[in-house]
């Protein structure tokens, strides 16, 4: 009766050590499996909008030059739209955007899509995605978030919705993509919702433009961020939208600004049949010298100036003289000015109104 179960205790133990090894090896196996496929598996949603594909196949300033015209769909709410702007075909950031594409691309034609719609949140631009698709586009600017902070709608659905969006135009579309921060009118450019977009864009490996923190480090003017009507950016600071959306398309393209250009204060006060002189600067960034194109328009009007050898710690000021229109006393008048610098394959440029 003893050997009899000590025989059998000999074999639980042998059918216990038996069934743990299995266990063993199969843990193993599946620790295995998933550290092969975390190595050889490609990051999720990078495609053809992503920084590393950017650098390395995406060199979208030549393949936009070959093609010869591009689209470009600004899909986002109102503030997409140009609302708040006098003439969004002219004044909008995506109007701004696509009128110096051209200057810089020519001959390649260059046609903006606003897509915004008024009220839209992140939802809505996931629910209206085939409308994106449908233009085939080369740049899809996406610009949601204010109005989901007004609405106070939670953090997490903002972020899937992004990711939503991001993901399905990645698959459908050969793209570029740019995820624009909004402003927010907030005391500082650290908001909850500003914060989630940038998260995602950092997390998804997308270009951003931050129009947020642009508008609060750089506006600061009696317009203001929300000039009339007071729920919308006005022309001032689509202009400095469009310059931050400018240095991001640079950062797409995978190259620094070679120069700036800036305008010089334009609030003046004038005797009757006086001029206006308008100082503008012209700065490089590079470490040679090189060689600018300065081109001024006002009232369809061009003037041109060429400055040789321009350095990084020596720029080149000239002065714009206009005779504004004014037939009386205190009146007021605005008249806007634009700015062009070209600077080898590099084009700058600013927008002011006198």
């Amino acid at each position: 009766m003893t050997a009899r179960n000590s025989g059998c205790a000999r074999m639980q133990y042998q059918f216990r050590h038996a069934v743990i090894c299995v266990f063993v090896v199969a843990f193993v196996a599946v620790c295995l499996k998933m550290t092969c496929s975390q190595q050889v598996a490609p990051p999720q949603h990078v495609g053809v909008g992503a920084i590393d594909v950017n650098a390395q196949a995406g060199n979208w300033l030549k393949r936009w030059r070959a093609k010869g015209n591009i689209t470009i769909v600004a899909y986002g709410d109102s503030i997409a739209a140009g609302v708040g702007v006098t003439d969004p075909s002219e004044d909008s950031y995506p109007a701004l955007i696509a009128h110096f594409l051209r200057q810089w691309l020519a001959p390649t034609r260059v046609q903006v899509i606003q897509m915004g719609i008024p009220g839209a949140t992140t939802d809505t631009g996931l629910r209206e995605i085939e409308r994106v698709i449908a233009t085939q586009p080369d740049l899809v600017l996406i610009q949601f978030g204010g109005n989901d902070s007004r609405n106070k709608r939670p953090i997490h659905a903002i972020q899937n919705e992004l990711s939503a969006i991001i993901g399905t135009l990645r698959e459908r579309l050969h793209a570029a993509i740019i995820l624009i921060v909004p402003p927010f009118q907030t005391r500082t450019a650290g908001g909850p919702v500003a914060t989630a977009i940038r998260e995602i864009g950092r997390k998804l490996r997308v270009t951003i433009a931050d129009f947020d923190r642009a508008l609060h480090e750089h506006e600061h003017d009696f317009r203001g961020w929300f000039s009339p009507p007071p729920t919308h950016p006005g022309e001032y600071s689509h202009v400095i939208m469009a310059q931050e959306l400018w240095r991001s398309l640079h950062r797409l393209f995978g190259r620094p600004l070679t120069s700036t250009v800036q305008i010089g204060d334009t609030s003046l006060f004038l005797p009757k049949q006086s001029h206006a002189a308008i100082k503008i600067d012209v700065r490089t960034h590079t470490q040679r010298a090189v060689n600018t194109d300065l081109t001024v328009e006002h009232a369809k009007a061009w003037y041109h100036w060429r400055f040789e050898n321009v350095t990084m710690n020596e720029g080149r000021t000239c002065e714009l003289k206009l005779l504004p229109p004014i037939s009386h006393s205190m009146r007021s008048i605005s008249e806007r000015i634009v700015a062009m610098v070209r600077a080898d394959d590099d084009l700058s440029w600013d927008v002011k109104w006198v």
